[in-house]
């Protein structure tokens, strides 16, 4: 949840 830009690329959100 830090970066909702790049949730994915850091995985702070839902990793894919």
């Amino acid at each position: 949840g830090q970066d909702p830009l790049f949730p994915r690329i850091f995985g702070h959100e839902a990793a894919g």
